[in-house]
């Protein structure tokens, strides 16, 4: 049987554009709720490294969850006013460094995994504290804006 190569032809392309048009609009989607999960973890962490927690509230849910090295620490606003808030006035300094992020958004989930070092230097006698640090976060899409749900943050030296 013979068949017609011009309408093979014009199936390939048809068919690669859809391809290439329904990649696109992926890429393009998933680009901007990467950057806007990137700037979430960013505000955070510049945040820790200002040592000010003013505003950070906002970028976790209202159910959140905070894990720290082995404690479950409750909801992000006890964390702030419990720990990390008083923990921070303890501190002169809070510097990362070696930053890296990797990222798995699936529709209106995030999952973050951010590893570095850090290193404090405590108000009190300038003791030097040097970690590695991974954290690990699941964000969800929430009335268009990403917020923390789940937060685990842990340390070794």
């Amino acid at each position: 049987m013979k068949t017609n190569s011009k309408f093979h032809f014009t199936k390939k392309i048809i068919a690669a554009s859809v391809a290439f048009i329904t990649c696109f609009n992926v890429t393009v989607f998933s680009q901007s709720d990467v950057s806007a999960v990137e700037k979430v973890l960013n505000v955070y962490n510049t945040a820790m490294q200002k040592l000010d927690t003013a505003g950070t509230a906002k970028l976790f849910s209202d159910s959140s969850l905070i894990v720290e090295s082995g404690s479950v620490e409750g909801t992000y606003l006890h964390y702030e006013q419990y720990h990390i808030g008083p923990e921070l006035s303890e501190f002169k300094s809070f510097i990362y460094s070696g930053y890296k992020v990797s990222l798995v958004i699936d529709i209106d989930y995030a999952f973050a995994t951010e590893e570095f070092k850090y290193k404090i230097v405590a108000k009190e006698n300038d003791k030097v504290s040097e970690r590695n640090a991974v954290t690990t976060s699941v964000l969800k899409k929430i009335n268009g804006k990403w917020k923390i749900t789940v937060m685990h943050f842990s340390t070794r030296k």
